[in-house]
C-alpha cells in the first residue's frame, strides 16, 4: 500500500509540473491537436480503403480491424503519455547517460526505477487516449455480436497485461543503453510497434510468431482486442499474464544489474 501511495504521489507531482511547462507554450497545443487528427484520419482512411476491396482478411472484418486499431492507438497514447517520455530521456545522444546528468537522478531520494518511469509526461497525449476510446466504442457498437461483461473484464485484464509487457520491454531496451550508449533500441521497437495497428493474425505464421513471442506486439495489442471481441479463451490470457510477470521481473533485474555498469561523470 505504501508503494502505491508513493507511485501516486510521484506521478501526480511530475504530471502537474509537465502540464505547467506545456501550458506555457499554448500554441503547441493546436499543432499537436492537428497532428493527432491527421494521424487518426490517416489510420482510419487506410483501413477503409483496404476493406473497400475485400470483406475480410484472414477472418477479420472492417470493424474488428478498427477495434484492433483503436486498442493500438490507446496503448500507444498511454505509452506516449508517460512511459516513452520518461525512459527515452536516459538513452541516445543528449540523454542523461550521454551527458552525465544521470548522476543527479541517482541522488533523488526515490527508487531509481520508479523515478525514471514517472518523471516526464506528455499531457496532450490524453487527447489521443480519448480519440482511441471513441474509435473502439464506434467499432464495438457496429459489431453484430454482443459484448458481454465477461468480455470487458477479460479485455481489462489483457490490456493491463499488455501494458506491463510494453513497459518491461522498454525498460529492457533502456537498460541496454548502460552497456552501449549509442543503442537506438527504443526507436527500433517503436517501428515494430507500428505493425500492431493491424491484427497479428493477418501476417504469415512466421511473422505472427515473432510478433507474439519475440517482439510481443501481438500480446500487447491484438490479444486485448480479441478478448474484447470474444475471440480468445481464458487459457491464452493466463499464458500471457504469466509471460508478463516473467518479463517484468527479468527487466527489473536487468535494470538493477545495468545500474552497476554506470560510471559517474564525476568519477
Amino acid at each position: 500500500m505504501g508503494n502505491l501511495k508513493l507511485i501516486n504521489k510521484v506521478a501526480k507531482l511530475h504530471f502537474k509540473i509537465t502540464l505547467q511547462q506545456d501550458m506555457a507554450f499554448r500554441i503547441d497545443f493546436f499543432g499537436k491537436l492537428l497532428n493527432t487528427i491527421l494521424a487518426v484520419v490517416g489510420n482510419i482512411a487506410g483501413i477503409l480503403i483496404l476493406f473497400s476491396q475485400v470483406n475480410t482478411i484472414n477472418g477479420w472484418g472492417l470493424y474488428e480491424t478498427l477495434t484492433v486499431t483503436g486498442v493500438f492507438m490507446f496503448v500507444q497514447s498511454l505509452k506516449n503519455l508517460v512511459i516513452a517520455p520518461s525512459l527515452s530521456s536516459i538513452s541516445g545522444l543528449g540523454g542523461e547517460l550521454w551527458t552525465g546528468s544521470f548522476d543527479f537522478t541517482l541522488l533523488k531520494p526515490l527508487p531509481t526505477q520508479l523515478y525514471i518511469s514517472l518523471r516526464n509526461w506528455s499531457p496532450f497525449s490524453i487527447i489521443d487516449v480519448i480519440l482511441s476510446l471513441i474509435i473502439m466504442g464506434i467499432s464495438v457498437f457496429n459489431i453484430s455480436s454482443n459484448i458481454s461483461v465477461i468480455n470487458i473484464l477479460l479485455f481489462l485484464f489483457a490490456l493491463l497485461m499488455g501494458l506491463v509487457i510494453l513497459y518491461s520491454v522498454m525498460l529492457l531496451m533502456t537498460s541496454a543503453a548502460f552497456w552501449y550508449l549509442g543503442t537506438p533500441l527504443l526507436w527500433i521497437f517503436d517501428s515494430f510497434m507500428e505493425l500492431g495497428r493491424y491484427p497479428v493474425r493477418i501476417y504469415p505464421t512466421f511473422i505472427k510468431n515473432i510478433l507474439t513471442w519475440i517482439i510481443p506486439v501481438g500480446l500487447i495489442v491484438t490479444v486485448p482486442a480479441e478478448a474484447l471481441l470474444g475471440g480468445i479463451d481464458l487459457k491464452r490470457i493466463i499464458i500471457g499474464i504469466i509471460f508478463a510477470i516473467i518479463i517484468y521481473f527479468i527487466s527489473t533485474k536487468v535494470f538493477k544489474i545495468s545500474l552497476k555498469k554506470y560510471s559517474s561523470a564525476s568519477s
